[in-house]
C-alpha cells in the first residue's frame, strides 16, 4: 500500500538509491541551522497527518503542494491508506538527500526525508518526505507511505 502526492517527484523518489551511510564531512553551522528548520517542519506537518487533521495539513503544506491537490481530494486521498495503518508506534530518520532539482517541478532547495515508521496495523513502513524551501521556512511538497 502506498501513497504519493505531488507527481512531479514520483520519478525522483522512485529512483534515487537510498543515502549513503558514510557519514558527510562536518557541515557548517548554517547548513546545520537549516536542516533543523526543516526537520522540524517535516515532524509538526507529521503530527498533523498523525492526528488526521487533513485540511490542517494541507493548510500548512507548501505552495506547489497546494497547488496540485486541493485539500478535499488530499483527504479523499490519504484518508483510506493512513488511517488503517493506525496510531504511530515510532518514527526514526534514514537519512536525508538535498536536491536543487525534481523530476517535473521548478528548480529549488529541496529535501528528501525518509523515516522508517512502525505503525500500530503495520509494523515496518518507510514514510518520505519531500521538502521545498519557500522564503524563509520550508513546505510539505510530496509524502509517500511504503
Amino acid at each position: 500500500m502506498s501513497l504519493l502526492i505531488a507527481a512531479a517527484i514520483a520519478g525522483f523518489v522512485a529512483h534515487r538509491p537510498a543515502p549513503s551511510p558514510v557519514q558527510a564531512p562536518a557541515a557548517p553551522v548554517a547548513a546545520v541551522a537549516a536542516e533543523a528548520e526543516s526537520m522540524a517542519s517535516a515532524r509538526a506537518w507529521l503530527v498533523l497527518v498523525d492526528q488526521g487533521k487533513w485540511e490542517d495539513s494541507w493548510r500548512t503544506a507548501s505552495t506547489l503542494f497546494r497547488q496540485q491537490v486541493s485539500a478535499e481530494r488530499w483527504a479523499g486521498m490519504v484518508t483510506p491508506v493512513r488511517q488503517p495503518l493506525g496510531t504511530v508506534v515510532s518514527r526514526t530518520l534514514k537519512g536525508v538527500e538535498k536536491t536543487k532539482a525534481l523530476p517535473g517541478a521548478p528548480a529549488a532547495d529541496y529535501e528528501v526525508l525518509k523515516f522508517r515508521t512502525s505503525f500500530a496495523q503495520r509494523a515496518d513502513a518507510i514514510e518520505t518526505l519531500v521538502l521545498v524551501r519557500e522564503g524563509t521556512g520550508w513546505g510539505v511538497t510530496g509524502y509517500l507511505i511504503q
